[in-house]
């Protein structure tokens, strides 16, 4: 494409359609030859490199002429730059996208395959091997290695041809570890994949599956993540290195804790609990693998008694190793075991303790983590101001980062409100929620459907009717199976609003089924109670509020559903006391409609 550039004219970027027609390469390429050999090859050199280049890197692939780039210059092929991106060296830009692909195309393969190595090689020594150059030095090392061209240009050197490949290898990992640390998983996969053609040994091989695993985990890309570390798993010898297959073991099983909410149907929990036992089995004591396989098996059986001692113990390992990450984590997982039990002061604490970590942790996917534990555990203290902000916050981080973890930004968001009744908050939100939906077609997400039902009960509860039925009609489409501690919720708060007490009876029992395969929600043990109600099951409100009561933020929902299973006034007007103390208006002013005395 054409664009304006001073007085005359440049080329950008070309459509992928866009043919260039041959009267138009051949003009090119016969202004070309037409050039002396030291400006030719020059040119050719230059070409090689890419559009920008640097005159010393054209002397270093050229050291038999002394092209004179005023020349190339005067003839309208190159255009010295005003500044350098290396220090102390002359840059210059190829004028014309085309000029370098006529340049370069002209150049016999194996004698670019050679250039490629120069140039990586002085690239190499110009910047002593850094980061910035990863990226660059991976393409021309991958280039001087290109399968079109190796045979040729080294059949007759196969030891600097192994070699050169293995730069090509070593500098693919290190652009691919850049890029996720950047967020651009895509492109750091594929720099992945060519590094595994690449790569002959079995323990690097393993090593590249296992980065590709963690690089799948942070797409939420379930399956993904999980072929991945199985090849890594399978390339490793484990009667050799036992504590190697630990650590994958362990990686495994606290990823697939950490996310699992990135499969349709919910991971099998024997699976994934013989994982956590090989961890276990395999790792020595006081190491980061087993550290992250206790951790891992107190998230996944938060329910167990065992789970706080897990957590605990983890977090004992991680301190005494300095392994924030792994110690974030753990007392997230303490958080999380303490409030499955009901234990608030201990949730809180272990939650003031990560969040005190927050300095220390770099990775924005952890720290996201870190505000939505502390928002879940905000919430069930009643604290849902401080939720709010957790949750806003959550939502600033998770938006820079996939389209996965955009969908986390907004349910973060949409939970609070949910939990506060903001059915109006809900509504203008729900646009962007369907956007980011929309857009995370590729990895699945539980929190995709949680999203679709809360903008259903919101505009159910403002009188919208047919546009709740479009959304929860969505929601079905979706096809997420396992999910009723989290999904039922809104689902029994639908089902109530339209009076289907049958839906109702039907959720009520497959949270009952649940049993201790996971843990309600706030929102569903919420909207439990009150689907007891409405059915009058008031002996099993009377069982079920005793463990309601002991949560600031469940304990109106309690004290209501006890008055109107025992037809007690004084106690409704308790409830209405306790959900204004809390901020929670709509519950509130829907509490009076409730009374027994109007029923």
């Amino acid at each position: 494409m054409l664009r304006r550039e001073g007085e005359g004219w440049t080329t950008t970027s070309l459509p992928e359609a866009f043919v260039i027609p041959d009267s138009v390469h051949a003009t090119l390429a016969s202004r070309v030859d037409l050039l002396e050999r030291p400006e030719k090859e020059a040119l050719q050199a230059a070409a090689i490199i890419g559009r920008v280049f640097w005159t010393s890197a054209v002397y270093e692939l050229l050291p038999e002429v002394t092209p004179d780039f005023r020349v190339l210059e005067s003839r309208g092929f190159i255009r010295r730059q005003p500044h350098s991106a290396l220090q102390g060296e002359r840059e210059y830009t190829i004028k014309h996208a085309l000029t370098r692909e006529v340049a370069y195309g002209s150049v016999p393969k194996a004698r670019r395959a050679h250039l490629h190595a120069r140039f990586a090689e002085w690239l190499e020594r110009r910047g002593a091997g850094r980061d910035e150059h990863a990226a660059l030095l991976a393409h021309h090392y991958v280039e001087a290695v290109n399968p079109e061209a190796y045979s040729l240009a080294w059949s007759g050197a196969p030891e600097e041809g192994q070699r050169l490949r293995d730069k090509a290898a070593a500098w693919l990992r290190r652009a691919a570890e850049l890029g996720i640390g950047r967020y651009e998983i895509d492109d750091a996969l594929a720099l992945l994949e060519q590094a595994l053609m690449l790569t002959r040994d079995e323990a690097e091989r393993a090593s590249v599956w296992r980065t590709i695993g963690r690089a799948r985990a942070l797409k939420y890309d379930g399956d993904g993540f999980w072929m991945a570390m199985r090849r890594a798993i399978d390339a490793t010898d484990e009667t050799r290195d036992p504590h190697t297959v630990a650590q994958m073991y362990a990686a495994l099983a606290l990823q697939t804790a950490l996310r699992p909410a990135m499969w349709k149907r919910n991971p099998d929990r024997e699976l994934v609990d013989g994982w956590i036992d090989r961890a276990v089995e395999l790792a020595p004591l006081d190491t980061r693998a087993r550290a992250e396989a206790l951790v891992a098996r107190a998230f996944w059986h938060r329910l167990d008694g065992r789970a706080a001692e897990d957590a605990r113990e983890g977090v004992m390992i991680a301190e005494g190793l300095g392994a924030v990450d792994v110690l974030s984590y753990a007392f997230s997982a303490h958080a999380l075991a303490a409030l499955a039990t009901s234990d608030y002061a201990e949730a809180e604490e272990a939650t003031r303790c990560r969040l005190a970590l927050l300095p220390e942790v770099s990775d924005p996917d952890h720290k996201a983590d870190v505000y939505w534990s502390a928002m879940v555990v905000n919430t069930a203290l009643g604290r849902l101001a401080e939720a709010r902000r957790l949750a806003r916050l959550n939502d600033e981080i998770n938006s820079l980062l996939t389209p996965h973890h955009r969908v986390h930004g907004i349910a973060a968001r949409l939970r609070v409100d949910e939990l506060c009744g903001r059915w109006n908050v809900i509504r203008e939100l729900q646009r962007d929620a369907e956007l980011r939906l929309a857009a995370n077609v590729d990895t699945p997400c539980s929190d995709n459907v949680f999203c679709l039902l809360v903008c259903a009960l919101a505009r159910a509860e403002l009188g919208e009717e047919s546009e709740a039925t479009r959304l929860t009609l969505a929601a079905d489409e979706l096809g997420f199976e396992g999910y009723v501690g989290d999904h039922a919720g809104p689902k029994i708060r639908l089902a109530l609003s339209r009076g289907e007490l049958g839906d109702v009876e039907d959720l009520l029992v497959a949270l009952q089924e649940q049993g201790l395969r996971g843990h309600p929600s706030l929102t569903s043990s919420a909207a439990r109670i009150d689907g007891l109600v409405a059915l009058g099951r008031a002996s099993e409100v009377e069982e079920e509020a005793e463990t309601l009561l002991l949560s600031p933020y469940l304990e109106p929902f309690a004290l209501r559903a006890l008055a109107m299973a025992n037809d007690d006034q004084p106690l409704l007007e308790r409830a209405v006391d306790r959900f204004t103390a809390l901020e929670l208006y709509w519950h509130a002013a829907q509490t009076p409609s409730l009374s027994p005395s109007r029923r």
